[in-house]
């Protein structure tokens, strides 16, 4: 089955997989799983093993000289390799919570994440400045919530660097790594909105990417970091989980029209049994923003944004487990979206 894996072409963003598994064990099961010391030991291997393959995979296409043109040449789809540093940002976390003893291996992790980073903000650079071509207007028309990850890959960055060193790392590069990752972000909202803003296509079911609800599972981490790290102010992260909140409503309320229209053009089965990676970006945004809300309280008098938070933190265990679950069941039963609907779902 490994080498069956291994002589496919993996997605660009198939550190997403990595990420969704990692939140799901640091978040949603603490909160469900009563003897959760034990499970995370076993859940750790299982992390370790998915990004383990992910390795392999990469390191098959540098071999045969293809990683620039599958994975690095596209200035739109380079972005996915923002998963890559997320996926083993979320994997020193889940071997920190679940087994110290790994902590040279995650040591490891991080140095050479380090380096990846440095080279992945070169290639966001080239990105932008390719993007802001004024001959580029056809290329800025495709661009989506892919654009995002480049302020998740900070952000974990941060957070697997507090795990590890602690405030230490934290005093040092804290404060920055985090207002450079929501720069970031604004830099690729700003890149999103400008699309769908001027875009004359309203259907959705082809125009809305499953990665758009990174808008919100971005700022989710930026939230998150920036709670348990303490780089930012409680002013700061209100205003963070205020939008938070105002994204996931936004976006998720999209993302329901666009199953709706789905259904209606292509039937239950195509139109939502459809099988694509970037799929792993929603179990890893919804796992995120439970996270956040495991963290961050707000007190106060905002009742009904209290009610919100606490209906969130009491389903919400519940909610990305099962969207993991079937997740997985889409992935082994359910048809690629690249065989039949080419670009609808694709990173």
């Amino acid at each position: 089955m490994l080498t069956r894996f291994l002589n496919q072409h993996i997605p660009t963003s198939a550190g997403a997989i990595v990420m969704a598994a990692g939140i799901l064990l640091l978040g949603a099961m603490q909160k469900v799983v009563s003897h959760y010391h034990y499970f995370a030991v076993l859940s750790t291997f299982l992390v370790l093993l998915l990004l383990t393959i992910l390795y392999l995979a990469l390191i098959r296409d540098l071999v045969r000289g293809v990683m620039w043109q599958h994975h690095l040449c596209n200035p739109i789809q380079s972005f996915g390799a923002g998963t890559w540093i997320a996926g083993t940002s979320v994997t020193i976390l889940v071997m920190m919570s679940g087994d110290t003893s790994l902590k040279p291996i995650a040591l490891a992790l991080f140095s050479f994440n380090i380096i990846w980073m440095i080279g992945f903000l070169l290639l966001i650079i080239r990105n932008y400045i390719y993007l802001c071509n004024a001959k580029e207007t056809a290329m800025r028309k495709k661009v989506h919530g892919i654009l995002l990850l480049a302020c998740v890959a900070v952000q974990s960055v941060l957070a697997a660097g507090h795990s590890l060193y602690g405030n230490s790392f934290v005093n040092t590069f804290g404060t920055w790594l985090w207002w450079l990752g929501c720069s970031l972000y604004v830099l690729g909202l700003i890149f999103v909105l400008n699309r769908y803003f001027r875009s004359d296509n309203r259907d959705l079911s082809l125009n809305w990417m499953n990665t758009n609800c990174i808008i919100h599972g971005a700022m989710s981490i930026s939230g998150l970091v920036g709670e348990t790290t303490g780089v930012v102010p409680p002013s700061v992260l209100f205003w963070v989980w205020i939008w938070v909140i105002a994204a996931f409503i936004l976006v998720e309320g999209i993302e329901i029209v666009r199953s709706v229209q789905r259904i209606k053009k292509l039937g239950w089965k195509d139109g939502l049994w459809v099988y694509d990676t970037s799929q792993w970006a929603r179990n890893f945004t919804f796992g995120m923003l439970l996270a956040f809300f495991m963290h961050y309280h707000v007190q106060g008098k905002l009742i009904l944004i209290n009610d919100f938070q606490n209906m969130i933190l009491l389903a919400g265990p519940y909610i990305v487990i099962m969207l993991f679950i079937l997740e997985v069941l889409v992935a082994l039963t359910g048809r690629s979206a690249a065989s039949k609907i080419p670009e609808t779902l694709s990173m």
